[in-house]
């Protein structure tokens, strides 16, 4: 892959995670009444036995309010054109992509050298605009780069942009979308606080450079803009139990551009909501406290107890340590914020059965257990109070890895992928199962997916196959 290539692909990189990260495609409603299903960009819901309701298009992330009748959804909007993604751009970031853009034309063209070795000037903070300034380059300032770049100014012809808008809409057929509460280039993760005041999510926003996705917060009623809590964040953060504080890990330094430098990161809770019920002033930062230390990774999730404590996945690492004695699995841990202790939940034994990774787990509502997603879609259930680990779904070896998160819908029953022809299903193909997980006995199961169309399985339960090219 050239230089040119590499840049193109850098740029969108910069402003996603990644579209193939576990993630709860499949989630009840706080009253276990019903369950939102994301497949590919459609929006449905579930009632308890399966039967679904359209609900909306081109939604690529959704979770429910407290209420259980609303949803938070992030809605795709592409833009292929720069004079579309302008109209979103206040002035000040349209000359600011313009003068970056120009720089970068400038760059390419004085460049004598092998396009492989071309190392293009971008400032670390607006790394994650690379996007844009690519877009806008080609549109408004393209000069004669495409005859200057020949092959290479391909991908940058077919340059497309994901817009994402925050916003709420009610559980019901081609519901009507609310107000825009946020536009981003990056909108990963959203979750309404308990109290349903405020919307946290993990990505950036459209009025100022990020270097990477950090922690965002917005007023549910669109009474205030979009504001940082957080940069360099993780991609999961939790809110406390009375709404008031966001918890969530953050790396102290910045990425650097090789993406391989292990960073050092905290688990930390800033507070969102104060003791009069508002936000701090938009001139303030909001109030952070520093809980734990830890190696920071991009996927690791934090998620808070309903007694208050949190919980995240770390490796356990202690330094200085030889490459040999590197830690080679994930665990979980709990921090306390009132006396703030760092306490192992995992026995050694207990997490030696579990299939990596560790940082793809949900909780159940009384926070008594956690069920994780391992590789090649094992899943297994720990307990929070005794550390003890039970696996419900074997490690499929030749299977594919899922992306559904296992969810709960109440304390004792799992929602998870079963995989062909288990004691789960007997349908030869994989199913969304709910499982019953109380008593000594084999679990229980009820098949949600039996009747559910070819095109919402093909985004949660298989793989499309692959094209074939027509013999010659």
């Amino acid at each position: 892959m050239n230089a040119i290539r590499n840049l193109f692909w850098m740029g969108l990189l910069a402003v996603s995670l990644t579209g193939c990260l576990p993630q709860e495609l499949i989630l009840w409603a706080p009253d276990g009444s019903k369950a939102m299903v994301l497949s590919k960009d459609k929006l449905f819901v579930s009632d308890p036995q399966g039967g679904l309701t359209a609900v909306a298009e081109n939604i690529s992330a959704a979770s429910w309010m407290k209420d259980s009748r609303r949803l938070v959804v992030v809605r795709k909007e592409t833009m292929t054109k720069w004079k579309e993604l302008a109209a979103v751009l206040p002035a000040d970031r349209q000359a600011e992509i313009a003068k970056l853009a120009e720089s970068l034309r400038q760059q390419l063209m004085a460049n004598k050298g092998d396009l492989g070795q071309f190392q293009p000037t971008v400032p670390p903070e607006n790394f994650g605009d690379l996007a844009m300034i690519l877009m806008y380059l080609r549109d408004e300032a393209a000069g004669n780069l495409p005859e200057t770049l020949g092959e290479n100014w391909k991908p940058i012809e077919e340059l497309k942009i994901d817009l994402c808008r925050l916003t709420t809409c009610p559980a019901v057929a081609s519901a009507p979308m609310g107000k825009p509460l946020a536009v981003a280039l990056t909108c990963l993760e959203p979750q309404a606080s308990p109290d349903g005041k405020a919307i946290a999510y993990h990505g950036s926003m459209i009025d100022r450079a990020m270097a990477e996705n950090g922690l965002v917060v917005v007023p549910t009623d669109g009474s205030g803009p979009p504001r940082v809590v957080a940069q360099r964040t993780a991609a999961w953060a939790g809110w406390s139990p009375d709404g008031r504080h966001l918890a969530y890990a953050s790396a102290n330094l910045p990425k650097s551009r090789d993406g391989d430098t292990l960073r050092l990161g905290t688990i930390s809770r800033s507070e969102i909501i104060d003791d009069t019920g508002r936000m701090p002033p938009s001139d303030m930062p909001f109030p952070r406290e520093d809980l734990a230390g830890i190696l920071f990774h991009e996927e690791a999730k934090v998620t808070c107890l309903p007694d208050g404590r949190i919980l995240f996945s770390s490796v356990e690492l202690d330094l200085p340590a030889t490459t040999a004695d590197m830690p080679q699995q994930m665990s979980l841990f709990c921090v306390n914020p009132k006396q703030p202790t760092v306490t192992r939940l995992l026995p050694r034994q207990a997490q030696a059965q579990l299939v990596e990774p560790l940082m793809y787990f949900s909780v159940s509502p009384n926070g008594k257990s956690a069920a994780i997603l391992g590789n090649k879609g094992q899943v297994s259930v720990v307990s929070l109070e005794t550390g003890k680990a039970r696996t419900i779904v074997e490690s499929q070896p030749n299977g594919p890895n899922s992306l559904a998160v296992p969810v709960w819908r109440s304390d004792t029953e799992l929602t998870f992928i079963a995989p062909p022809n288990s004691h789960f299903n007997d349908t030869g193909r994989p199913e969304v199962v709910t499982v019953e997980l109380t008593g000594q006995g084999p679990p229980t199961a009820r098949c949600l997916s039996k009747d559910w169309s070819q095109e919402v399985r093909l985004g949660i339960l298989e793989q499309p196959k692959p094209e074939t090219q027509p013999a010659k």
